[in-house]
């Protein structure tokens, strides 16, 4: 079995786990540099529901699920693109095909939260967290989140695809004397 969890096996899942980590970091700021926070107000009374206290309202207030589907539909395409460049960076360089699989499933995973994460320190405080020291009236922008956890798949589902791409499409080596590279029979008789 040529992928035993040696030594450098598992340097190489590390790297390429390490190498997940690090586009993610990469993906979650271009995800915060892309996204443009919705804009919103302070306001009390009816439009705040039954207790009447203070809320934040997006302006236009029609545009509250629109801003919701923007940041996560933008985090969706980053994650997409960089799943299929980790998926493909790693089945092209890869010697170890069960660690590299392994490893690339758990980095991306790990991946798809790191970028959250990062685009999420990056964005603006969640407005509903700063009501208390704002005044009815204030403008506050919106706060970059991701809705749902069906998302955080892409990652991993994009990286995992572009590897199994590249594993079908181009041939790999295989050790000597393996039944695809042994020479063919004789010819009978």
């Amino acid at each position: 079995m040529p992928d035993r969890l040696s030594g450098p096996a598992l340097r190489r899942g590390a790297g390429i786990v390490l190498l997940c980590l690090a586009v993610a970091i990469v993906a979650g700021l271009v995800w915060h540099a892309v996204w443009e926070p919705p804009s919103g107000y302070v306001v009390e009374g009816q439009a705040c529901g039954a207790d009447g206290g203070s809320c934040w309202v997006p302006m236009p207030p029609e545009t509250a699920r629109t801003a919701e589907f923007d940041g996560t539909a933008l985090y969706v395409l980053v994650c997409l693109a960089a799943g299929l460049a980790t998926g493909l960076a790693v089945a092209l360089w890869s010697r170890a095909e069960m660690v590299s699989l392994i490893a690339l499933l758990l980095g991306s995973a790990l991946a798809a939260l790191v970028t959250a994460r990062v685009g999420a320190l990056l964005g603006p405080s969640d407005p509903e967290s700063l009501l208390s020291s704002a005044e009815v009236g204030s403008r506050l922008p919106g706060d970059l989140e991701v809705v749902g956890p069906t998302p955080y798949l892409v990652w991993p589902i994009a990286a995992l695809l572009a590897m199994a791409v590249v594993f079908v499409v181009l041939p790999h080596r295989l050790p000597t004397g393996s039944p695809r590279t042994a020479s063919p029979p004789p010819p009978p008789g």
